[in-house]
């Protein structure tokens, strides 16, 4: 089993131990424009790791995963508790979508070059939040 803490509170789960816990979580899907790619020369500025960083950013406290899919056009991020996927919904500017039926709550979002922006610059932001503490 994989298991990260980010802030000692929101915590990253493999994908299918997730699924095990939560059968139907909170759904975010997102998917990423041509111009924007999940395959960085840097590890740390792939999507995945920068949504991760939002994640910590906006305070969420529950589990969740996420994966990358469709050959990395495609960001799916599972939550065990509403308040944290709605704070990252907000932040994302995400969009309710019909739920699916193994969801609880169903939202997307298109990663756009605007966004990867935003999403490096919060990734700072928690940077420079954890030097100060």
């Amino acid at each position: 089993m994989t298991v990260s803490t980010l802030r000692d509170v929101a915590v990253w789960l493999d994908a299918q131990v997730f699924a095990s816990r939560h059968p139907r979580p909170y759904i975010v899907v997102g998917r990423i424009d041509p111009d924007v790619t999940s395959k960085s020369k840097r590890p740390e500025d792939q999507c995945l790791p920068l949504l991760a960083a939002a994640i910590d950013l906006v305070g969420n406290v529950g589990e969740w995963s996420g994966t990358v899919e469709n050959s990395g056009w495609t960001i799916r991020l599972a939550f065990a508790r509403g308040d944290d996927a709605a704070r990252l919904c907000a932040f994302l500017k995400a969009t309710p979508v019909p739920n699916g039926i193994d969801s609880d709550f169903m939202a997307s979002f298109r990663l756009d070059r605007r966004l990867y922006n935003d999403l490096l610059e919060a990734r700072e932001l928690r940077e420079q939040g954890r030097k100060a503490a």
